[in-house]
């Protein structure tokens, strides 16, 4: 995933991000996702996940490399829990039945 990369490739960058955060650089960037991550999703997920900020036409982005899980990763918003998959460029929320196929198939065959 890239941050500061807009839908047609244009190089953003993350000035306009940082300068909405209390510690603006890219450890105040890395807390405030880290924060987020582990409310929404589990801190014990965090191991999976890669960030680094390289250059890119002078402008600093974010680039975050999502390893595989061996176990199913549930998303909490609004108090509810859900599941989803990747389907394409897109993410698709599953209803329980097919979450249920969906991850008996996917992480214990």
């Amino acid at each position: 995933m890239l941050i500061g990369i807009a839908d047609d490739r244009e190089v953003l960058g993350l000035d306009k991000d940082l300068s909405t955060l209390p510690k603006s650089n890219m450890d105040g960037f890395e807390n405030v996702f880290n924060q987020a991550f582990n409310k929404m999703i589990g801190v014990e997920f965090r191991q999976y996940i890669d960030m680094n900020f390289p250059d890119v036409t002078e402008q600093t982005i974010c680039m975050i490399s999502v390893r595989p899980s061996p176990s199913p990763a549930y998303m909490v918003h609004k108090g509810e829990e859900k599941f989803y998959i990747r389907a394409g460029n897109a993410s698709q929320g599953l209803k329980m039945s097919k979450a249920t196929k969906y991850i008996q198939g996917h992480f214990y065959d």
